[in-house]
């Protein structure tokens, strides 16, 4: 009897599981428009939502203006097909257990298709499952596809395949991009970027955000009438971490196998730069900067760029404040005439924030490292003057073929080569 009872209510839970799931997801169907409407980008949105036992369907008309792509309004629908767990049935994909999984076509409008891409048919597709543990998997494939623009600009677009998981509250995103390239052509330059292969990993720790990040192409390559530029075998990867200060700490290493230039052949290459301790806000400002530019006339957008610089004077002070340091490690490149070679280390503490903008109070709190080797024929014509200078002053010397340097700096006092330097502040 107690068999029968368990089994009457495991088929009712199949039953009414999923009406309940169909339930919650059209009221969160309808709190995200009431969202989206706030949008200003957003003109207008429409919603009708057909709400079955097992599986629901969700039509979305949506009318967004964004100034930047298109002076008119662009259409999309927005067609999302939800199967309801616990069983979740068929429905042209493979049976499977979950809480819900959410297939949406995204439907652009006909002119903006065909101007796009013929290949990618009517729509763009997502596929997302919701997991019983509250995590989130969703994968978005994309084929091949080529555009010709009124400029006669060409690109290929090869395929890729993207796939995130997250859980719920976001604590955790992962995600690996497999993408196998772009090419494009614009009258005689040629940009190509091979296939590539990426993963991201970031998770809150407490206030915290941890995330690293790994990249790696076989191929880069520029060329037009008078050269081309080739990288073979790029591997970047970093970290980074906001901690409870709201402060960005980071660390970014590349390496290259190999780097062809001029017909000249170089490698390998490589670096790694750590920035500690930029503030949060520093990057929002940088961001705020960007839309500003953004939404400016597109004849305005090169001076507003080139104006940047003199506007990101400002975020000095949040930078010195916050104890920055900047490091540039392992740095080597390898030619024909020899090894390029630096290291780089600034630290600046214990700064009171009245201090900041006195550079005479400043130079008391900067530490700085700097050693740099380089060969002799590296150098440009126009440059050999400043170097016989430098080498008369002691703050270059010279090693057969080679040229090198070492500076430090600490308690004020400046050394080049060992030799006490006076600073201009």
């Amino acid at each position: 009897m107690k068999k029968i009872t368990v089994l009457v209510l495991f088929m009712i839970a199949i039953l009414a599981v999923p009406f309940g799931i169909g339930f919650v997801t059209e009221k969160r169907s309808e709190a995200l428009t009431a969202h989206y409407r706030s949008n200003p980008a957003i003109h207008a949105i429409e919603d009708s939502f057909q709400r079955g036992w097992f599986h629901s369907d969700v039509l979305s008309k949506i009318s967004l203006y964004l100034p930047e792509i298109s002076d008119k309004n662009i259409d999309l629908v927005i067609h999302q097909s939800v199967r309801q767990g616990p069983i979740l049935w068929g429905d042209k994909r493979p049976l499977s257990f979950g809480f819900a999984d959410v297939k949406t076509d995204i439907e652009l409008p006909a002119d903006m298709q065909n101007e796009f891409t013929q290949t990618l048919g009517r729509s763009i597709s997502i596929l997302s499952q919701l997991h019983y543990d509250g995590s989130q998997s969703s994968t978005l494939s994309m084929p091949e596809f080529t555009q010709t623009s009124k400029d006669n600009t060409h690109i290929t677009f090869h395929p890729l395949t993207l796939k995130a998981h997250s859980n719920l509250p976001v604590k955790q995103l992962q995600g690996t991009l497999n993408w196998q390239g772009i090419e494009l052509f614009k009258g005689d330059k040629h940009t190509s970027i091979g296939k590539s292969l990426s993963h991201i990993d970031v998770q809150k720790e407490g206030v915290i955000w941890v995330g690293n990040m790994d990249w790696s192409t076989d191929a880069l390559s520029f060329r037009n009438k008078e050269n081309t530029f080739y990288i073979e075998r790029i591997n970047a990867n970093g970290e980074i971490l906001i901690d409870t200060q709201q402060r960005v700490s980071s660390s970014q290493r590349l390496h290259v196998e190999r780097i062809k230039n001029q017909g000249i052949e170089y490698g390998p290459g490589k670096y790694t730069i750590i920035l500690n301790h930029i503030p949060l806000s520093v990057f929002e400002k940088l961001d705020e900067m960007q839309q500003q530019i953004s939404a400016l006339p597109v004849a305005q957008q090169e001076q507003a760029m080139k104006n940047m610089g003199f506007s990101m004077f400002s975020l000095l002070p949040d930078i010195l404040a916050a104890e920055p340091e900047i490091k540039l490690h392992d740095v080597l490149l390898t030619t024909p005439d020899g090894d390029i070679q630096a290291e780089f280390d600034f630290t600046l503490t214990g700064l009171n924030k009245q201090d900041i903008m006195n550079f005479t109070k400043i130079k008391k709190h900067i530490h700085m490292d700097m050693q740099v080797q380089l060969p002799r024929a590296w150098v440009p014509d126009d440059k050999k003057a400043n170097i016989e200078t430098l080498l008369q002053k002691d703050w270059l010397l010279e090693d057969g073929d080679m040229l090198h340097s070492t500076l430090h700096m600490a308690d004020g006092v400046l050394t080049i080569n060992d030799q006490t330097v006076p600073l201009p502040f």
